[in-house]
């Protein structure tokens, strides 16, 4: 179950955790917001999609009523368990499954805090058999304020086939033919959501300190319109009196080739980031990474990039002069690969998603 808005990594994680589990013999169904870009990439890969229930109802009768829908497609599909990917979800199935003997278990890939009241107590704890984090600061912010007992909760990072995901990526000089980028300029990249929680706004005024000093910078954003738009990020260049260095675009169905174009990819963030798809894509691809220390991040960069405090234009301007260095992109190339490879690989985290799924039935007999 994963009620999300748009694509982000939560919907990344549900969608490749049920592609990956029916890939290795399970049955599996995927309930999702209606006409939501999940559910279009989930038909793409011919996975079994549901649709028909709002699982964000907030009015009494409507959550009445779509609960009921959501007993229905449960009985009708009879699963052995139940994996909920957001909180709306979670809730929403605890009630569904009440007195059914099928075990909840609750995936976290956001940082939205659960508050700690008596009812998410009873939510996180008796209702819920298992917990799965997706990254290693979760368990101690997200699950000990609220009692969960530390061996209910299993770290299993989201993966990525390095392999599989290189394979087919064009070159650098070929993905900046394609994009229509300088060929001869030094390309400093944000690829996300057009929101205030990516940090566009720190990236930009940094930008402008750092293309002061080195004028063969230039800056790519390039993503969907959510709280800011295309426009809004063109004028915010313009009043820092960058707009001829700054390229703004809309989001590529392929980011490999945008990740390939860059000499630098920047993740500042100053909010979300409980998974960073995008820094382990760019590293993956042994692009130069520079990320905020904040949330998961560090946990995903390490020592194959740069950290840099987050919402700081200084620090920022000075981690794009550094990050476009030769000597730090030769270092990438290796780095960025292997870290990925030996902490994000994809077997390991569909292994261990079995592994946590085979006891949680084992511990209900089925």
């Amino acid at each position: 179950m994963a009620s999300v808005r748009w694509f982000n990594a939560c919907a990344q994680i549900a969608l490749g955790a049920a592609a990956g589990l029916r890939e290795r013999g399970h049955t599996v169904l995927l309930l999702v917001r209606p006409d939501s870009p999940l559910e279009a990439r989930a038909r793409e890969a011919a996975l079994p999609v549901a649709s028909s229930v709002d699982l964000t109802a907030t009015s009494p009768g409507r959550v009445v009523r779509h609960l009921r829908a959501l007993k229905a497609i449960l009985a009708g599909f009879r699963p052995d368990v139940v994996n909920a990917h957001r909180s709306e979800d979670h809730l929403l199935a605890a009630l569904a499954l009440r007195r059914s003997g099928v075990p909840l278990v609750r995936t976290r890939a956001d940082v939205r805090a659960p508050r700690v009241n008596p009812g998410n107590r009873m939510l996180y704890g008796r209702a819920t058999a298992a917990h799965i984090a997706c990254a290693d600061f979760m368990p101690g912010r997200f699950y000990a304020p609220l009692g969960v007992a530390g061996d209910r909760v299993r770290v299993i990072r989201p993966g990525l086939d390095v392999d599989a995901f290189v394979r087919g990526a064009p070159d650098p000089e070929t993905a900046r033919a394609a994009l229509e980028l300088d060929p001869a300029a030094r390309w400093v990249g944000l690829v996300g959501r057009f929101t205030a929680a990516k940090g566009h706004r720190v990236l930009i005024e940094a930008f402008a300190g750092a293309v002061s000093a080195d004028p063969g910078l230039r800056l790519v954003l390039t993503g969907d319109a959510n709280e800011m738009t295309a426009a809004d990020l063109r004028a915010l260049a313009h009043e820092h009196g960058i707009a001829d260095r700054v390229v703004v675009r809309p989001r590529d169905d392929d980011v490999r080739a945008v990740l390939r174009a860059l000499d630098l990819l920047a993740v500042p963030s100053v909010a979300s980031e409980a998974v960073s798809r995008i820094a382990m894509e760019g590293l993956a691809l042994g692009v130069p990474t520079a990320a905020s220390r904040l949330n998961a991040l560090p946990e995903v960069v390490g020592d194959a990039g740069l950290l840099v405090a987050p919402g700081d234009p200084a620090a920022w301007a000075r981690a794009l002069t550094r990050g476009t260095d030769p000597d730090f992109a030769a270092r990438a190339r290796d780095a960025g690969p292997a870290r990925i490879r030996r902490r994000y690989d994809r077997v390991e985290e569909l292994r261990r998603t079995e592994d946590l799924l085979d006891a949680v039935l084992g511990e209900r007999g089925r």
